[in-house]
């Protein structure tokens, strides 16, 4: 029986193509050989067999490794592993003959000559006793350990087949597979700091596998891809137009949109005879786990990593962490503050949508080496066009938030009721530095016809009128307070009584085309000029 350990492993986003490597002593003709080394969870039908030029094979089989030998290794082990423990209660059993004979009182008379002699033997007659249980404890453990990879090997399959040569050789051979318990999963690291015109991004990712046995030294490849998804082609389905017809009584559901216009959504084993040296990999030397980056190249299809050295990857673990690559983003850190709903300032990193090429994932915050938390990261290209991330609160900035004046008051002759407000908005600077603080608030949108919204007045501030968001962007000197207020009048009908209903938006943070300032609304505050 040949052993094949494994060579390279190539890992997809769920599954993995195991690549292994042995070689196989040949007589001239026929030969009948296994190969071990085939786990459980592979899958049998992505079997693939490479040997050197001018080998023949046939007769593929793939069989439980009981069935491949007469008599398991462990269960040879095993029988050591008895004999010796036998040993040591027999060396114990020894030991406490000579401990009991040392008691003299409960044998009668003896002379001292015999007495003083026993007790003069007794301390190295039981130092030898419990240095032979010594000894014989490392070859229990070291057994044990032995017995234990035995049963991991006996746990797998084995290749069973049948190989013509034209003479007697040393054959290269090469096992292939498609491996399911397997994926990685991309996270990332990011490092700012405050003051910084960039923040550097480190890609990492996280192996797992599950298939029983550790990986040790092997080369690894990483791909962006999912062989395991259908990778069928949608098709169009003829779309008709009718009318609906309608129906008395309870009315039916209606249908998700788009429902009606869209449709939903193994290898035989082969041997080949070419040479194992076309394998288009070079072996690396083993380095530590984390290390510089991966080469990054294009698979067609899917983007491939290529990681540099060699790497063990043990089964049955929360993963091995591997770096694959760190890029430098250009970002702005501003500090950003909303306080009708909280009295922090927290400093961002604001970065151009367009700038972040990095898929969807969660992501460590690191600012100025020190952890922030985790957030995860999904912008949108489409409706983001600044990414805002939070390297958390800046207690450089305190705020306070005044209500002025909450009024309401009717408005005679209208038959109508009209509600005053106002607020007072002050944020100091208490650092020894200036800085340019982000202020957001809001003022109401009508929904109904009935209802006016005012008589606003911003200080200062952009507006966006789809969503009532109100944007102050402040250059605070050190140790300085900044004022700003706000404050409008909402008219409705007296009989009706005013409901206010908060929905989530999502952020329309964007970058003036003049002067860079990040706004929301149609016109930057800063220089003026419009936005859309």
């Amino acid at each position: 029986m040949f052993f094949a350990p494994i060579e390279e492993v190539k890992i997809y986003r769920t599954g993995a193509v195991v690549r292994r490597k042995t070689s196989v002593s040949l007589k001239e003709g026929t030969n009948e050989i296994i190969i071990s080394g085939l786990s459980n969870l592979a899958d049998p039908d992505s079997l693939r067999l490479f040997f050197s030029a001018g080998i023949i094979g046939k007769d593929v089989q793939i069989i439980p490794f009981a069935e491949a030998v007469e008599r398991l290794p462990s269960a040879d082990i095993n029988e050591e592993i008895i004999e010796l423990q036998s040993k040591i209660q027999t060396l114990k059993k020894v030991e406490a003959l000579w401990i009991s004979n040392g008691n003299f009182e409960s044998r009668g008379e003896c002379s001292n000559e015999t007495i003083e002699s026993y007790l003069k033997e007794l301390p190295s007659n039981l130092e030898n006793l419990r240095a032979n249980q010594r000894e014989i404890d490392k070859q229990l453990k070291a057994l044990t350990e032995k017995k234990e990879q035995h049963e991991i090997k006996e746990a797998f399959q084995v290749i069973k087949l049948v190989l013509e040569s034209p003479e007697d050789c040393n054959a290269n051979c090469e096992i292939e597979y498609f491996e399911k318990s397997v994926q990685w999963k991309s996270t990332y690291e990011i490092h700012a700091v405050a003051d910084s015109a960039a923040i550097n991004v480190v890609s990492r990712a996280r192996i797992t596998q599950t298939t029983g046995e550790d990986w040790e030294n092997v080369r690894v490849f990483l791909f962006t891809g999912n062989p395991t998804v259908q990778q069928k082609i949608p098709a169009l389905k003829k779309m008709e137009l009718s009318f609906k017809p309608v129906f008395k009584g309870i009315p039916l559901p209606m249908r998700a949109p788009g429902n009606a216009m869209r449709s939903g959504m193994g290898e035989t084993a082969v041997l080949n005879q070419s040479a194992c040296d076309s394998v288009p990999v070079s072996p690396g030397q083993t380095e530590e786990l984390f290390r510089d980056a991966a080469e990054e190249a294009d698979a067609e299809t899917m983007t491939m990593y290529r990681l540099s050295g060699r790497y063990t990857i043990p089964s049955e673990t929360l993963g091995s962490m591997v770096d694959l690559k760190t890029v430098s983003i250009p970002a702005e850190m501003r500090i950003v503050c909303i306080p009708k709903l909280d009295n922090n300032a927290y400093l961002a990193a604001l970065i151009k949508t367009e700038n972040w090429s990095l898929k969807p994932s969660s992501a460590k915050i690191y600012l100025n080496s020190n952890y922030c938390g985790e957030i995860h990261i999904a912008p949108n290209p489409a409706t983001e066009e600044v990414l805002m991330l939070s390297l958390g609160k800046d207690e450089r900035i305190s705020l306070n938030y005044e209500e002025i004046r909450n009024k309401t008051e009717n408005v005679f002759f209208k038959g109508q009721k009209r509600r005053i407000s106002e607020y007072a908005i002050r944020i100091s600077n208490k650092s020894n530095k200036p800085c340019t603080v982000l202020v957001w608030d809001q003022i109401p949108i009508s929904s109904e016809k009935q209802i006016v919204v005012d008589n606003i007045e911003v200080d200062g501030a952009s507006v966006d009128k789809e969503t009532g968001k109100l944007n102050w962007s402040l250059s605070i000197e050190a140790k300085t307070t900044v004022e700003k207020h706000l404050s409008y009048i909402v008219t409705y009908p007296k009989d009706k009584i005013l409901h206010e209903n908060f929905t989530q938006t999502v952020s329309r943070l964007k970058i003036c085309p003049r002067c860079g300032s990040y706004a929301e609304g149609a016109f930057c505050p800063k220089c003026g000029s419009r936005l859309e």
